[in-house]
């Protein structure tokens, strides 16, 4: 449980966060409505010129592209569904708000990272099921929305916890703990909140590194977590520790080693490609 000095400190950091696009708000709205229609969803996104040309841009790449050419919006809509765009809309809105000039080099590696975390939970959701894929993609694609807010904000002070979080061999969160007194799990959920974005996102931007928080039925929490990891290993570098998953979030997800082996080979190109796309929104 959080102490109430705690929560004042969140509070204080968010308070002047920027609002989520409206756009992104309000297509996660429409998706939810059953009875939005393909044209009525295009006409909303192709008020915003620049993302309707960066969802265009995203429908073509390998990882989404179903057919040789997505030409217009409600091509990419009819073709992708309304879960795969809401999808993209929020890979670009929230990517739209992070490019920033102070500590662009960091935040561009956490927002990378994001984007990959998104694309491996997606795999590893089709593992469990035919549906919710979308939800898995956004859960992870939020997931270190905490680590953007201490970075944009306090880019000293951040990377002085990356620095010791490598020099001490600890936790990323841990460190985060010690400068800010709260880690970036935390100060996820509060932005996920002030944006009102849909509470089956807070748990686990909550939880993807508190597992002990997971419920028992809850397995979002777990599966962006081992995606969380895959993505580090993904992308990390030669100096950079080995990032092996939770085996009890492994084990209750019915996954082993061979499993994470053949989803990283099997997709590790298509990802990277996409990542050059996605990532640099």
């Amino acid at each position: 449980m959080e102490s109430p000095e705690i929560i004042q400190s969140i509070a204080e950091m968010t308070e002047q966060l920027e609002p989520i696009p409206q756009i992104a708000t309000k297509v996660i709205e429409m998706v939810g409505n059953a009875d939005t229609s393909c044209q009525e969803l295009s006409a909303v996104i192709s008020k915003d010129p620049a993302l309707t040309s960066r969802i265009l841009s995203l429908s073509n790449t390998p990882y989404y592209r179903r057919v040789e050419s997505i030409t217009s919006l409600n091509m990419a809509v009819m073709i992708l569904g309304f879960g795969t765009i809401q999808s993209l809309v929020l890979t670009v809105s929230v990517g739209f708000m992070f490019r920033h000039p102070v500590a662009r080099e960091t935040l561009f590696k956490i927002w990378e990272h994001s984007v990959a975390t998104a694309l491996i939970s997606e795999l590893l959701g089709e593992r469990l099921g035919p549906s919710d894929q979308e939800r898995y993609y956004i859960a992870g694609l939020l997931h270190d929305v905490g680590k953007l807010i201490f970075c944009k904000n306090f880019p000293e002070k951040f990377k002085e916890t990356l620095t010791r979080s490598l020099s001490d061999n600890i936790p990323s969160s841990e460190s985060e703990k010690m400068e800010f007194g709260f880690d970036h799990a935390q100060l996820g959920k509060a932005v996920l909140q002030r944006w009102n974005l849909p509470e089956v996102y807070h748990v686990p931007v909550a939880n993807h590194h508190h597992l002990e928080c997971a419920g028992s039925g809850e397995i979002i929490s777990l599966l962006v977590h081992v995606a969380d990891t895959i993505a580090h290993e993904m992308l990390r570098s030669e100096d950079q520790p080995k990032w092996l998953p939770d085996p009890v979030a492994m084990q209750r997800l019915r996954l082993d080693a061979t499993d994470i082996g053949e989803i990283i080979s099997q997709n590790s190109e298509v990802i990277l490609e996409n990542l050059e796309l996605m990532a640099n929104i």
